[in-house]
């Protein structure tokens, strides 16, 4: 009997073992990632100070456009232009996670940190099911395949 109940359930336990391997791989990484930001605590961000700052201009921009209400495709930035949004990164999708996070008044250097983390994990786990259900890679190599390009790149800081 207990054998029955343990095949019904055996595939229930290494999905759950999976994904929780898959999230604390995913932390790691992410501690990792961004070491410099969290042995700061909470000081640094990632990149130069000039992209840093473009960046956060950019969804500053968004934050306005969505409380206050001026027009989208004209940023302050390129005053006196107008509808020139185009002519450089408008980082929409960043705006996602960054405007609710400034609604709750939070620091804006805070916020675009916690954008890049959020977008950083994101990756991470979209690549991990994409190269499990889209690629159909087994657990083990896809989690390599997700985890060694987290440490090509490291956000100067």
């Amino acid at each position: 009997m207990k054998s029955l109940i343990f095949k019904m359930i055996q595939p229930y336990l290494v999905s759950i073992g999976r994904t929780l391997v898959c999230l604390v791989v995913g932390i790691f990484c992410s501690l990792v990632f961004f070491r410099q930001f969290w042995i700061s605590g909470f000081d640094r961000i990632a990149g130069d100070n000039g992209d840093a700052s473009l960046i956060i201009s950019f969804l500053e921009h968004w934050v306005k456009v969505l409380t206050v209400g001026i027009e989208w495709m004209s940023p302050s930035f390129f005053y006196p232009l107008k509808g020139v949004l185009g002519l450089s990164d408008a980082f929409m999708l960043y705006a996602i996670v960054y405007v609710p996070l400034r609604m709750f008044d939070l620091d804006p250097y805070l916020c675009f940190q916690a954008t890049l983390i959020s977008v950083h994990s994101l990756g991470f786990f979209s690549f991990m099911a994409l190269s499990r259900y889209g690629l159909k890679l087994k657990f083990i190599p896809s989690l390599l395949g997700v985890t060694c390009p987290q440490f090509m790149y490291q956000p100067q800081c």
